[in-house]
C-alpha cells in the first residue's frame, strides 16, 4: 500500500500578537473583534428605534366653530 499524504496549515513567520493578562492569553485580532461586538451591543441599547402609531385611532378634538353639536351631520 501507499503512504497517505497529510497536509498541515503552514505556520506564518509572525504567528500574531497576543495579549497576556495573567493566565489569560488572547490574540490581538480576537480582542479587537470582541471589543467591536461589545461596542455594537452598547450602541444597540441606546439607539433610538422607530415607534409605530397605536392601533386604536385617537379621538379628534372638535373643530373651532363646530362646537361638537353635529351628531348626525344635519345642518343647524
Amino acid at each position: 500500500m501507499g503512504t497517505v499524504a497529510t497536509t498541515a496549515a503552514p505556520v506564518a513567520a509572525g504567528a500574531g500578537h497576543y495579549l497576556q493578562l495573567g493566565v489569560l492569553s488572547i490574540s490581538l485580532t480576537n480582542a479587537l473583534v470582541i471589543l467591536a461586538m461589545v461596542l455594537l451591543f452598547v450602541v444597540a441599547l441606546f439607539a433610538p428605534f422607530p415607534r409605530h402609531e397605536p392601533k386604536v385611532p385617537r379621538q379628534r378634538a372638535p373643530q373651532d366653530g363646530d362646537g361638537g353639536n353635529r351628531s348626525n351631520g344635519a345642518r343647524p
